[in-house]
């Protein structure tokens, strides 16, 4: 995710996690409470157990933000195939 360059910490910020996993062509939404600590540049988050098929399974497409405690959008990845229009 792009560098944040935060001056503070983000406190109760969410993660929300949009993909398309290989077995199926409806979007799964996963939320994440986090704090994020003052100018951190990488937060690891996964998706485990019943939530996922196993350790070799690579979601189709995916979308994944960060977002404040007031809902603003900190920052955005998308991976290519989210972007990619419909034809």
């Amino acid at each position: 995710m792009p560098d944040t360059d935060a001056e503070a910490p983000i406190i109760g910020a969410t993660f929300v996690v949009r993909m398309i996993a290989p077995d199926s062509q409806d979007t799964k939404i996963y939320t994440f409470p986090a704090d994020i600590p003052h100018k951190s540049r990488l937060f690891v988050i996964g998706l485990t157990g019943k939530d996922w098929a196993g350790p070799r399974v690579e979601p189709v497409a995916w979308d994944v933000e960060l977002h404040a405690s007031d809902g603003t959008l900190v920052c955005r990845q998308v991976s290519y195939l989210w972007e990619k229009p419909d034809r």
